[in-house]
């Protein structure tokens, strides 16, 4: 039984890269009046609770705070009776996370009206303390600052090492499944030692939602991608039928897998970005079943819009 399940792994890790097609996709510029007050713009996702907000948080050494953009109005959103204190929005300071800080948060994602905050930022591959800040998920016009309701600890139980020897323990791409009720980390792999150098690879790690809140959970290894480079988000549709997947210079869009969680290795649909435009694309997000909302790290954000196949 343990030889079978060893060689099961070992094909699991060894299956070949996805296929991909052309994505029948076009790029839009979406402007925001709100764009310019996410400093270094590193996570979108699009509320499951109030129609029409879009969730959004800084990168690295930033406060812990999230901002609510209305994309109906193109506002930031925030309790009304603040307008006065804070000029109508131009001075807002985000909503605060009490009690929270932000080491390295790449992303967030939404499971079952909770929201979760990914701080699991690890470019030299050295961190101790990586794990995803939990809070109901707040009303954005009526809430000014929130305690999280816990910090889930987690780790690659694969390192041995701080920095590791193989730097691939470093992610900036969170989603959640709701059917599977399950959330998801995908790595973004350096050369050793040098964190301005990607290469190619990016794992696919669960995360256990079950067991002690106060000890660190360790990850659970269910796919990886060969040809994926940098990736720096992902997402699920809102129909979970598609998982879009972006990197600096592509966006990738995966089926649903038959069976299990091998998100990774489906035939995937991609489309070369336009660096020179998006740039340090760092945030992905659905706005609806056949659009998605892309931000990079200067605040901009664009609408893309998917002619995706009905099977």
């Amino acid at each position: 039984m343990i030889r079978t399940a060893s060689l099961l792994l070992g094909a699991l890790l060894l299956a070949a890269p996805a296929l991909a097609a052309r994505l029948d996709a076009e790029l839009g510029s979406l402007r925001l009046e709100g764009r310019a007050v996410v400093p270094e713009l590193s996570g979108l996702a699009t509320s499951q609770s109030y129609p029409g907000i879009l969730w959004a948080h800084g990168d690295s050494g930033q406060a812990p705070v999230l901002w609510a953009l209305d994309l109906a109005t193109g506002a930031l959103a925030f309790p009304p009776y603040l307008a006065e204190r804070f000029d109508n929005g131009a001075s807002w300071p985000g909503l605060t996370l009490e009690g929270a800080s932000n080491i390295d948060w790449e992303d967030l994602t939404l499971l079952d009206g909770w929201l979760y905050v990914g701080d699991v930022g690890n470019n030299g591959n050295a961190r101790r303390d990586l794990g995803l800040w939990a809070l109901p998920e707040p009303n954005p016009r009526a809430t000014e600052r929130q305690r999280p309701a816990f910090f889930l600890p987690v780790h690659y139980p694969e390192q041995k090492r701080f920095p590791a020897g193989a730097w691939e323990f470093d992610a900036e791409a969170l989603f959640a499944d709701p059917q599977a009720k399950a959330l998801y980390l995908i790595t973004k792999h350096r050369k050793a030692g040098d964190v301005r150098r990607f290469v190619p690879g990016a794992k696919l790690y669960r995360i256990p939602l079950k067991g002690p809140r106060d000890e660190s959970i360790a990850l659970e290894l269910v796919d990886r991608n060969d040809e994926l480079t940098a990736v720096t988000a992902a997402a699920l549709s809102p129909s979970g039928r598609w998982l879009a997947v972006l990197t600096y210079r592509t966006l990738w869009v995966f089926p649903r897998p038959e069976a299990g969680a091998r998100w990774l290795s489906g035939e995937a649909l991609s489309r070369p970005l336009p660096f020179l435009e998006t740039r340090q694309a760092e945030a992905l997000s659905w706005r609806d079943e056949r659009t998605l909302l892309l931000g990079n790290e200067e605040g901009r954000l664009w609408t893309v819009s998917l002619n995706l196949p009905d099977a």
